[in-house]
């Protein structure tokens, strides 16, 4: 299992077990939490003829909203200061671009 998938069913499991027990009338649950990822990128590697990586790190926000029975009705992730990188490995260039996500 890799380690977006193992951190995707934590937060989930989480979140689920928190909405169980969340008051519906006390508003939104908040949940804060960094990431920090190196994901390979294949297809573009293959394309430049050179291995690029992409980084992507910074705190993604998360609000779980509930109905009147307790039950998560919706959710809203924000991401505003989560930067991607796009890293060229073999080269004396380490940084490509910066961008918001």
């Amino acid at each position: 299992m890799s380690t977006i998938t193992t951190r995707s069913a934590v937060l989930a499991i989480l979140l689920l077990a928190l909405a169980a027990s969340k008051d519906a009338t006390a508003g939104p649950l908040l949940v804060r939490h960094y990431v920090d990822l190196t994901l390979p990128q294949p297809g573009l590697s293959a394309l430049c003829g050179f291995n690029i990586l992409r980084r992507i790190e910074g705190f993604v926000d998360t609000a779980l909203f509930f109905d009147d029975q307790g039950n998560p009705a919706r959710e809203i992730d924000t991401s505003p200061t989560t930067r991607t990188v796009a890293i060229l490995t073999g080269t004396a260039t380490h940084s490509l671009s910066t961008s918001r996500v």
